[in-house]
């Protein structure tokens, strides 16, 4: 599979996208319709910018106050785009406050986020280091950065546990890369990184970004662009666009981070009036990215594909090419395990099994059936839990299955099919002769390492995350287009 380009790496933050009277959904519509394939999410509304006098308050909702079906308008919403990342809690939160209120509040607040950048199948979540109090010296940095320590350690099990990257961004509180160093270290999760934002970078002498990236880029699991500008009546400022950038060197910057392979989103935090006037700013922000990246790699520019032009193997290189065989398709069949589920089981202390599915997939799974396509779910497992969720979704469900391919063969002998009728959706290398025998294998973005090359189409999605309901989506995008 073709890595991202850096066109689609580029995106936009809902806290940078001012309101106006829009709202969320109003704002991120305007992104999507727009082009933009990365966006930002920042859930609650970032009330303490609000000072600046081009930023009003950033659109966004908060976890407390939503209702579970707005929430999952908001989940529907935002996995349009093929990558998604998560920055939170509020500005005004401290995970290194004096006050223990303050911290556990800051707390909360994180692992709602990290709860919504699982169930949106998140690139990651990053948030804002825990600070000290101004001009309280070496104890009270001490006090901050154990109590960073402390909550990341917190953070990262949540990470570990459902394969999540997180992060901490530095907002100018140390003047060197020292503190941030010593806090990853102390939380010692692979799944924990750096947040790097380069405005931020310029704002605590010796102002180097260069620096902290020569220390931490083999870190990185996140990254906030703007413009930063010096004036001697104001010192450095921030935020602008990259046009009015006249400290960074941009060119080395995208070097450097080239150079540790970062391949994640790259998103412009750019001060705007209004939700246009952001995306025109990051727009030219963009176009001079885009022109560094060509010059230096003296290659013509990658524009973006169509969406499942960059997942497809051969023999099929276009997106042509899989909506022709898309429309040939009469039976979709699945796998459960690892493809409606994230492949793990929670089981109590009495034995009872559980799994989480994405609830998501269901909007998807009928507006296929009212395409007339047929859908079967195939399992190893015999558990309840399958059948239960196969009745909910209206999907017949064969379980106990030991030979996947026979079973199909059955199944479309059954119904008078065949095998270039079929289309199969697996993860694991039990799988393997059932997707190498139909006319569309699909895997899920988690799959097996040694099942990926036998898949024409590998999801954005996790299994378990909205991969069902991506390929729903997909399938039902080509068949009403005809």
């Amino acid at each position: 599979m073709a890595e991202t380009s850096l066109y689609d790496r580029l995106g936009l933050s809902t806290s940078f996208m001012p309101c106006n009277g829009e709202s969320f959904h109003d704002a991120v519509d305007q992104a999507y319709e727009a082009g933009w394939r990365t966006i930002e999410i920042a859930p609650t509304k970032h009330l303490g910018l609000t000072g600046h006098p081009h930023l009003r308050c950033g659109v966004g909702f908060e976890f407390d106050e939503i209702s579970p079906s707005e929430r999952n308008r908001i989940i529907s919403s935002v996995t349009r785009f093929p990558l998604r990342t998560v920055h939170g809690a509020q500005a005004d939160l401290n995970l290194a406050s004096r006050n223990a209120g303050i911290r556990r509040e800051s707390m909360r607040q994180c692992i709602l986020s990290a709860e919504f950048a699982r169930d949106i199948g998140a690139w990651g979540v990053t948030y804002h280091l825990g600070v000290p109090r101004p001009g309280q010296g070496a104890e009270d940095s001490k006090f901050a950065v154990q109590h960073n320590i402390e909550a990341g350690k917190q953070l990262a099990q949540f990470a570990e546990k459902h394969n999540l990257r997180m992060g901490f961004e530095h907002a100018g509180t140390w003047p060197d890369p020292g503190p941030m160093m010593e806090i990853l270290e102390g939380i010692g999760s692979q799944q924990f990184g750096f947040h790097f934002d380069v405005g931020h970078a310029w704002l605590a002498p010796p102002c180097d970004p260069m620096a902290w990236l020569e220390l931490l880029a083999n870190r990185l699991v996140m990254v906030h662009l703007h413009g930063t500008f010096y004036r001697p009546d104001r010192g450095f400022e921030n935020h602008g666009s990259l046009e009015s950038d006249d400290c960074t060197d941009l060119s080395a910057l995208l070097e450097k981070i080239d150079g540790h392979a970062y391949k994640g989103p790259m998103v412009f935090e750019i001060l705007s009036p209004t939700i246009s006037d952001y995306l025109q700013r990051a727009e030219k922000s963009r176009e001079i990215l885009l022109n560094i990246d060509e010059a230096q790699r003296g290659k013509v520019r990658n524009e973006p594909s169509a969406a499942p032009e960059s997942k497809l193997n051969p023999p099929v290189s276009t997106a042509a090419g899989i909506a022709d065989r898309i429309r040939k398709i009469r039976l979709l069949i699945f796998d459960f395990d690892g493809v409606f589920t994230d492949n793990r089981v929670q089981v109590n202390q009495e034995g009872t099994e559980s799994v989480s599915c994405w609830r998501g997939d269901g909007l998807g799974v009928n507006r296929l059936r009212a395409l007339g396509i047929d859908m079967a779910i195939v399992s190893t497992e015999t558990n309840p839990v399958v059948a239960a969720r196969g009745r909910k979704q209206g999907i017949r469900c064969i379980q106990g299955v030991d030979d996947k391919l026979a079973e199909l063969n059955r199944i479309a002998d059954e119904s008078s099919l065949s095998m270039d009728q079929l289309a199969f959706m697996g993860n694991d290398i039990n799988d393997l002769s059932a997707l190498r025998a139909v006319a569309l294998p699909i895997v899920v973005k988690d799959a097996h390492p040694d099942v990926l090359p036998h898949a024409v189409y590998c999801t954005d999605a996790r299994g378990g995350y909205g991969a069902v309901r991506e390929v729903c989506d997909l399938f039902a995008e080509v068949l009403e287009s005809r």
